[in-house]
Parts: C-alpha cells; sequence; structure tokens
C-alpha cells in the first residue's frame, strides 16, 4: 500500500548517482555499496514507499545526469576555460 505519493523517487536517484560516482572514483567503495542500493531499490517498491514505475523514474533520472548533464557541465567547463585562455587586446583609445 503506497502512504505517499511521490514521483520519481528521489531516494532511488540519489543512490543510483551516488553509486556510479563510488564505482568510478573508488571502485572498492562502490562495490561495498552496491548492495545496500539494490537492497533500497527493492525495499521501496516491496515496502509500498513507491510504485515500480516511481524507482523506474528515478533510474531514468540518475541516467539523465550522467548522458546528459555530465557531458553539458564538461562541454562548459572547457568552453569556460577556452574563453580565459584567449588573451585579450588591449584597446586603443
Amino acid at each position: 500500500i503506497i502512504r505517499w505519493d511521490a514521483f520519481p523517487s528521489g531516494h532511488v536517484a540519489v543512490a543510483l548517482v551516488t553509486l556510479v560516482a563510488a564505482l568510478r572514483y573508488h571502485r572498492r567503495t562502490g562495490l561495498v555499496y552496491l548492495p545496500f542500493v539494490a537492497g533500497l531499490v527493492v525495499a521501496t517498491v516491496y515496502l509500498g514507499y513507491h510504485y515500480a514505475t516511481d524507482v523506474v523514474a528515478g533510474f531514468a533520472c540518475a541516467a539523465f545526469t550522467f548522458v546528459v548533464l555530465e557531458p553539458g557541465v564538461r562541454w562548459w567547463e572547457s568552453a569556460w576555460a577556452r574563453k580565459r585562455a584567449t588573451p585579450t587586446s588591449p584597446t586603443s583609445p
């Protein structure tokens, strides 16, 4: 039984983003974290806090973070670095 309506599951999205980051940058920590995230995903549906669609949407939010936002941030940072690296010519009066 769903006690509250919440779409998407922010807990699942944040846990998955944290898990992927941990697996990327410190694999051992990520592997320790993996069963807890899996348990969170299963428990949110099993205990009735979310519908399965809420959890799937949480997965989609996490995927969006790495597929769209991360490359966008990298592009923005490189564009900003190029802009700052170009020398400015002094203006003549």
